[in-house]
């Protein structure tokens, strides 16, 4: 293997481990990384994997994965999907994902193959890349699922590039798509802003589905000092103002409640 280490090189792994073929066999191994000294023992098994992935973690680290266009090729996965299905065809795969870290952050959930196969993932929060890639050993290939789950401050948009090889080597879906990300997936409530204040402050909040929502304000004794949002609000990115012109200064405690989430920060006013 070159600096490079990819979803071409995990292909030929897979395939090598699928045939037997042990010119493509990688451990056991002596030594540290990147200085390995294998000692093959004509076996496919736990000892070659884990080298395969220490070597492409490595690389990541080292030398990245600047990404690229991929033409477009047969069925195009929905990504903002709750779930997202990987075709049972599927043996091996690379999704790469391109984001602006200052709206957010993205987590992914790879596909998980067991003892019968590699799930490597490699994110860059200050670069916004996140690459993900996977193969699957067993006889018989089946189903897998993953997710991108968008944690975002504010709409946004995100670059998906998928390729997925079948058993014969061949790409049967690839492309890339540029897809824009207007709603939360979670309830959030962010820090008030100033803080301390006087008396004006503003409150953001993150609303992850539709339904009855509650923002109220409360003292340090817990006692309800006002109720600034109690409404039906679809998904979305909101802010609201408090003005504190009545109140005292001291500690008050900002909530939003909606169903079973309980979400709390607290404030300070200075007068």
């Amino acid at each position: 293997m070159n600096d490079t280490i990819d979803v071409n090189d995990l292909t030929d792994f897979i395939n090598g481990w699928k045939a037997k073929d042990y010119a493509f066999e990688l451990g056991p191994t002596q030594g540290k990384i990147p200085h390995f000294l294998p000692t093959f023992d004509s076996e496919f098994g736990l000892e070659d994997g884990m080298v395969f992935i220490q070597m492409w973690g490595w690389a990541q680290e080292n030398f990245g994965f600047g990404g690229f266009n991929q033409q477009t090729i047969g069925e195009q996965p929905d990504w903002l999907a709750k779930s997202v299905t990987i075709p049972a065809r599927t043996m091996s795969g690379q999704i790469y994902v391109q984001y602006d870290p200052t709206d957010g952050q993205i987590e992914i959930t790879p596909p998980v193959y067991g003892a019968q196969g590699i799930s490597l993932k490699h994110h860059d929060e200050q670069a916004g890349k996140y690459l993900v890639e996977f193969g699957s050993s067993a006889e018989t290939l089946e189903e897998k699922s993953m997710c991108i789950l968008p944690d975002i401050n504010d709409p946004t948009s995100i670059t998906v590039t998928h390729v997925y090889y079948s058993e014969d080597g061949n790409v049967f879906s690839s492309g890339t798509q540029k897809l824009d990300v207007l709603t939360p997936n979670e309830f959030k409530l962010y820090p008030n802003y100033p803080n301390p204040f006087n008396p004006i402050t503003s409150i953001r909040y993150n609303v992850g589905e539709l339904g009855l929502v509650t923002i109220a304000i409360y003292d340090i004794k817990g006692r309800l000092v006002d109720k600034l949002i109690q409404a039906k609000m679809d998904a979305g990115f909101y802010d609201v103002k408090w003005d504190a012109e009545n109140a005292s200064s001291g500690i008050y405690f900002c909530r939003l409640s909606a169903g079973n989430i309980v979400l709390t920060n607290k404030m300070l006013l200075v007068k």
